[in-house]
C-alpha cells in the first residue's frame, strides 16, 4: 500500500475493481485492509476514487469471508466425517 495514488493501475485495489479475476486467493489473504485504510485516511482523494476504494475494500472483505466461510465448511465436513465413522464403529 505504498506509494502516493491508491487506485495506481498496478496496485491491487486496481485490480480488484477492474479485474477481479486476475487477483489471486493469495494475494486476497495477504493483503493487510487496516494499513490500506491507514493511508487512505492520510490521503485526500476525490468522491470518486473514495468510492472506488470502498467498492475495492468492500469486495477484499467479501472474498476474505468466503475463504472463510470455505475453510469452516470443509473442517466441519471432516468433524462430522469423523463423526459419523466413530459412531458407526460402536454400531458395528
Amino acid at each position: 500500500m505504498e506509494g502516493r495514488n491508491v487506485l495506481s493501475p498496478d496496485g491491487i485495489l486496481w485490480k480488484i475493481v477492474f479485474a477481479d479475476k486476475k487477483v489471486s486467493k493469495t494475494q486476497i489473504k495477504a493483503f493487510d485492509i487496516q494499513s490500506a485504510l491507514a493511508v487512505i485516511h492520510v490521503q485526500n482523494l476525490e468522491l470518486g476514487k473514495a468510492g472506488m476504494v470502498l467498492l475495492a475494500l468492500a469486495k477484499v472483505v467479501s472474498k476474505k469471508m468466503k475463504f472463510l466461510l470455505d475453510d469452516c465448511t470443509s473442517v466441519l465436513q471432516i468433524i462430522c466425517k469423523e463423526k459419523y465413522a466413530v459412531v458407526r464403529s460402536f454400531r458395528a
